[in-house]
Formats: structure tokens, C-alpha cells, sequence
């Protein structure tokens, strides 16, 4: 909004001054000058355009990134969960407790870090994610079974890491601070040239400049949305698949792991 303002003041400066200036020539001729604006108007409005489409289709994917890196996070997690299945009953209902506390704690602690725009996580999420491993670690290998299944055991766990590093890395914006810079400069020449190309027109000038400015706004505010796909006010990835899952989980494998779990560190957000 400051350069949309800052737009129709320049642009009502520069038209005084335009005119002013003609000198000798009528008026009908700084208005014939004045005219003759359409083609930067045009070029302006144009490239504006094409940054600001390209942005989005950027800032869409980003969003659908971290959406889809959020789902294959949940599926590493029951992948983990069923692994464990081979293993003694103590172990294998140790590594399962670990991965639904591990599950809860990144569906609370995790999200609650990443709409606070702390790329680091929760220390808790951080926690269970080390007892799950240590549990991996330890789980027997004294059939053959239960030796060939260690390695994809292992595996699911690596992966579970992994995509919980991703979630967390896409939540930094891609969108640098020189774009933002573009993007304020373009809406102000913009504004200022619709401003001195429409003055001679007042009520065509505020329809015009009303409906460019809402347009704009509307574009702004989503790619700052998209852009912070975990902290956004109105469109922000939640966790869906992580809850569903801990619901599906439960209903096949009810028990004593369900209980509630404990707080292995205290949460502090950068």
C-alpha cells in the first residue's frame, strides 16, 4: 500500500510538472505528450505482470514442496511403525512407542516450531527422533529373518530423518529480499504512470487505480503466503497426514503405546 501511495503521489507530481513545462505549446499538446505514455504504461504493467505470474508459479510449487514432503513423512513413520513387526515384543513395542511419540510430538512441537519460522525444529521432536534410532540400533539380529528386515528397519528410519529435514528446510522463504525490491519498485512506477496517464479522467483514475490496487495486493499477499508455507495466515500446510496416520495406526494396533507421552526437552524457538 506504501507504494501504491507513494505511486499516485509521484505520478500527480510528475503530470503538474509535465505540464508546467510545456512552455509555449497549448495544453492540448501536454496532453497529446501525455498520451503518448500508453506504450511505458503498457511495458510497465506487462513486465509486472510476467515477474509477479512467474512468482507464483514458483511460490506454488514451493507450497506443494512442503505439502507432499509433510505426507512422505507421515508414510515413512507407519513404514517405520510395521518394520518393527519381526522383532521381540519388548523391542518391537519400544521402537513403535518411540515412532508414535515421535509422530505426536512433530504434529504438536514441530508444527507449532515451524509457525514460528524456527528451521531448527523442536527439541522434543529432536528427542524422540534420537530414541527411535537408538531403538533401531538395538533391535536383534539373531535370526535371519530379523537380520535381512535390520537393514530396511534401518532404512525407514533414515528416510523418516530425512524427510523431517526437508519439511523443516522448506520452511525458509525462497523468495529473496532483491525480489521484493522489484516487486515494490514495479507496483510504484506502475501507480505513477496510471496516475499521470489517467489524471485528465478522475473517475476513470479511481476505478482504475482502485481495481489495479486490489489486484495487486491480492498477488502480494499470497506469495507471501506461498512463499512461508508452515507460518501463512490463510493458506499454510498442516498436519493432516501425520494426525490421520496416528488415527490409523491405533485403530490396528491398540495397546499400551497409545498412552500419553513424556516430554523429553523443552521446546525453545529461535
Amino acid at each position: 500500500m506504501l507504494c501504491v501511495g507513494l505511486g499516485v503521489t509521484a505520478g500527480a507530481l510528475a503530470r503538474r510538472w509535465t505540464l508546467r513545462g510545456s512552455g509555449g505549446g497549448s495544453e492540448s499538446d501536454g496532453k497529446h505528450e501525455i498520451d503518448r505514455l500508453s506504450e511505458s504504461l503498457a511495458f510497465v504493467g506487462g513486465a509486472l505482470g510476467i515477474i509477479l505470474g512467474l512468482l507464483l508459479v514458483s511460490a506454488s510449487q514451493h507450497f506443494d514442496d512442503a505439502r507432499v514432503a509433510a505426507r512422505a513423512e507421515a508414510g515413512d513413520a507407519i513404514v517405520l511403525f510395521h518394520a518393527a513387526g519381526p522383532y521381540p515384543a519388548v523391542q518391537r513395542d519400544d521402537v513403535r512407542r518411540s515412532v508414535v511419540c515421535l509422530m505426536r510430538s512433530t504434529a504438536n512441537d514441530d508444527w507449532a516450531a515451524a509457525r514460528a519460522r524456527d528451521l531448527t525444529g523442536a527439541e522434543n521432536t529432536t528427542a524422540w527422533a534420537a530414541r527411535v534410532q537408538a531403538g533401531v540400533e538395538g533391535l536383534l539380529q539373531n535370526t535371519d529373518t530379523r537380520a535381512s528386515n535390520h537393514y530396511f528397519v534401518t532404512e525407514s528410519s533414515l528416510n523418516l530423518d530425512r524427510d523431517r529435514q526437508l519439511r523443516q528446510s522448506l520452511g525458509l522463504a525462497e523468495i529473496p529480499a532483491s525480489i521484493w525490491l522489484v516487486i515494490a519498485v514495479g507496483i510504484f512506477v506502475f501507480i505513477a504512470l496510471l496516475e499521470f496517464h489517467l489524471a485528465s479522467s478522475p473517475r476513470m483514475r479511481l476505478v482504475a487505480i482502485v481495481a489495479v490496487t486490489l489486484v495487486l495486493v491480492v498477488i502480494v499477499a499470497a506469495l507471501d503466503e506461498l512463499d512461508h508455507p508452515f507460518s501463512g495466515n490463510f493458506a499454510h500446510v498442516q498436519p493432516q497426514a501425520l494426525e490421520a496416520s496416528l488415527q490409523q495406526l491405533e485403530n490396528g494396533f491398540p495397546g499400551p503405546i497409545w498412552r500419553p507421552c513424556p516430554v523429553l526437552a523443552a521446546s525453545v524457538h529461535d
